[in-house]
């Protein structure tokens, strides 16, 4: 029915698992990949041996700035990384059509910080993710999240912890995406092919083209954006170190940091090629100045983005 209402996870895991064994009884249960991503998901009862390790997780260290954690946020596995469906619902409208200012940016971040699930999800979210650049071989990345996911933790009392969600860059990210980010009407390829995914695909081009324009985070964002990387949080179990790891000078702007240290895919912006042959980025042999995961974005990007148009040998 139409009648959705919030329900215990137990209780999803449960009817989940109702519905595997009635998919079992008509032999039609799920195989590999599907039923490993299924069983993760929900906690399910398995002896598969998949399930009995976890990757170590890195240690966390401070992103160099707060554009390489922007750019990140803006990939398409983010697309749903947001409270986008809690702020609909509350305000009663779409997302990304009203302009965010300081007084509306407060009262969503509110709204979400002040509920204790909200909160929660938001840490799950930030391990979950943490989990996938490991999985990646994205572990700088994914020591990012562990830095910020560290800092909005580890407190007593209720004001505390919502002070402290609302003062991280992260959880400001998030909950930016609900409101208009001011790129304006720049041109962005469709794939239409690619469900919601293709959404997350275009999504990230259209903030990865801005963001090279500018050299900045967009203007919708610039003004809602109070926050800057985390301090160290001492006293913590699993969270940085009480002195600051990185000690290298910190780079101004996105595009620096990626001359320095790493490139990204045009496509999808992540940082290791994908594939059975994991290992560093290709990059175009033509220009030489773009880098792929894999082949298959590398035509993406010539078909439908705008690679085809701007390549230049060298």
């Amino acid at each position: 029915s139409s009648d959705f209402k919030r329900v215990p996870y137990k209780l999803c895991a449960k009817l989940i698992m109702d519905c595997l064994q009635r998919m079992k009884q008509s032999k039609k249960s799920l195989q590999g990949k599907e039923a490993r991503t299924v069983a993760r998901l929900f906690g399910l009862p398995t002896r598969d041996s998949f399930h009995q390790t976890l990757p170590t997780l890195p240690v966390p260290m401070p992103a160099p700035n707060v554009e390489a954690l922007w750019i990140t946020l803006q990939r398409p596995e983010y697309y749903f990384f947001s409270m986008n469906e809690d702020l609909c619902n509350h305000y009663n409208m779409v997302s990304g059509v009203e302009r965010a200012n300081d007084t509306n940016m407060s009262q969503a971040m509110r709204f979400v910080a002040r509920d204790k699930y909200r909160r929660n999800r938001m840490y799950a979210m930030l391990e979950h993710m943490a989990y996938w650049h490991t999985v990646g071989g994205e572990a700088e990345i994914a020591s990012w999240l562990l830095w910020e996911r560290a800092a909005m933790m580890h407190f007593d009392d209720e004001e505390s912890a919502i002070q402290a969600l609302e003062s991280n860059v992260v959880f400001q990210m998030t909950i930016s995406k609900f409101y208009d980010g001011g790129v304006g009407s720049r041109l962005a390829p469709d794939f239409p092919t690619f469900g919601e995914y293709g959404k997350g695909l275009r999504n990230f081009m259209l903030f990865q083209a801005d963001l090279k324009e500018r050299g900045a985070l967009p203007p919708g964002v610039t003004s809602i954006i109070t926050a800057s990387v985390a301090e160290p949080v001492s006293g913590s179990h699993d969270g940085p170190p009480s002195t600051t790891a990185n000690e290298e000078e910190s780079i101004s702007g996105l595009s620096k940091y990626l001359e320095k240290k790493a490139m990204f895919c045009a496509i999808c912006g992540t940082t290791q090629r994908r594939g059975d042959t994991a290992g560093s980025l290709f990059r175009c042999a033509r220009c030489a100045s773009v880098y792929y995961c894999c082949k298959e974005h590398q035509r993406l990007h010539w078909k439908k983005g705008s690679h085809k148009q701007e390549c230049m040998p060298t």
